[in-house]
């Protein structure tokens, strides 16, 4: 009897997830940003992501958001900071001219349940940095605004992970952290 009720509980969990209405995601990037800090031995630095995609379907009820799908697409030389030497250490890093992508997918649906108008959770997927590909959870959060739903969150990365040399400058004298975090803020309609 336990296994028959299990297997309902399933079937009507699944078919309530194949009967959602869903959406594509739309962003609304005047709103939205994203950005990469790190250390150096001489000073913090940040870069800015100027130009990506994000891809899937959304579904929301009174309590869940749903993801479907999730694509996130950028190219590597869109990564921009105040200083043109430190861009093309970066995309050189990142072996711009054989992986000229920064790519995370989330293929499996994603839920994130929906509290006083806040979100919490994560979402797992694979992330591309220069060629090389690591499963990682990202910690997200979020409010319901007049826009739509604001999300934010960060993921923190060790270059190492992904083949991936910290970058120098000036003969070795400046040397950028191992680690990185990415922050985004992300209005979605």
């Amino acid at each position: 009897m336990k296994n028959v009720i299990f297997i309902m509980c399933g079937l009507a969990f699944g078919f309530s997830i194949l009967v959602q209405n869903w959406s594509p995601i739309a962003v609304t990037k005047e709103n939205s940003k994203i950005w990469v800090t790190g250390t150096s031995n001489l000073h913090d630095w940040e870069e800015y992501l100027k130009t990506y995609t994000v891809e899937g379907g959304i579904s929301i009820t009174n309590n869940q958001i749903s993801l479907k799908e999730l694509h996130f697409t950028a190219p590597v030389d869109a990564l921009k900071s105040e200083s043109s030497i430190m861009d093309k250490k970066t995309w050189k890093a990142l072996k711009s001219k054989q992986y000229k992508k920064i790519l995370f997918n989330a293929p499996e649906i994603q839920i994130l349940p929906i509290s006083k108008e806040k979100i919490e959770g994560n979402i797992k997927g694979e992330l591309t940095l220069a060629g090389t590909t690591k499963t990682i959870d990202i910690k997200i959060s979020g409010e319901k605004t007049s826009l739509g739903w604001q999300i934010r969150g960060e993921v923190s990365i060790e270059l190492s992970e992904y083949n991936i040399s910290p970058p120098t400058a000036f003969f070795g004298a400046l040397k950028v952290g191992n680690k990185i975090t990415v922050h985004y803020k992300i209005s979605v309609k």
